[in-house]
């Protein structure tokens, strides 16, 4: 049937969501597999032939030394390495950088906040995972919307950017974060200022 991977990095939410989906749809599941760090959902997603659908947090502190800076990072490669599976996130992150990344990047079936998270909620996810519709809380499919119709063309890069000047990190200094020349991080933070301004008056 379906094997399911879930990611989060507090091992009880794991456990909430094992038993909101053998509640919501007992008959449809076939194996789950948790993985609590990047690490070892790393380890999961190369190890496993087959994952029909895998639920990722975006907060995921790294324990080690690899390059993936959280969880919407770790869904692109597991998309590498399973690219008919489904993706649902679940997160408590509303900044408009962060929801944006992950919609742009990896266009994932469902994104709900976790203040949503509730049996009936599973049960409806689940029942649009089927139908191939998408299934998103409030924010996310008001910026869902707006990329389907604007059309953005914004890289890894371009988040990085967004993602350390959102943190305080001056343009000059972006150079120190980047395999990028200042004159290309100003060339590409020109272009983010130009398309960000276009949802609700969004600016960086």
């Amino acid at each position: 049937m379906k094997n399911i991977l879930l990611v989060d990095d507090h091992p009880f939410i794991v456990d909430t969501y094992v038993t909101m989906l053998k509640n919501a749809k007992p008959s449809k599941i076939n194996n789950f597999l948790g993985a609590t760090s990047i690490e070892n959902a790393i380890a999961i997603i190369n190890e496993e032939p087959k994952i029909d659908i895998a639920f990722f947090d975006i907060s995921m502190p790294k324990k080690g030394m690899v390059s993936m800076e959280d969880g919407i990072d770790l869904a692109l490669y597991f998309k590498s390495k399973h690219p008919l599976a489904k993706i649902v996130f679940i997160t408590m992150h509303s900044e408009f950088h962060v929801l944006l990344k992950a919609i742009h990047l990896i266009k994932p079936e469902v994104f709900i906040s976790k203040n949503d998270v509730d049996t009936s909620t599973f049960s409806s996810l689940l029942n649009s995972l089927e139908g191939d519709e998408p299934f998103y809380s409030k924010e996310m499919f008001d910026i869902y919307k707006w990329t389907k119709q604007s059309k953005i063309k914004l890289d890894a890069y371009d988040f990085q950017i967004l993602s350390l000047t959102n943190k305080g990190v001056k343009t000059k200094e972006l150079i120190n974060h980047l395999p990028l020349s200042l004159s290309a991080i100003e060339k590409r933070k020109s272009n983010i200022k130009t398309v960000v301004s276009g949802f609700k008056g969004v600016s960086i």
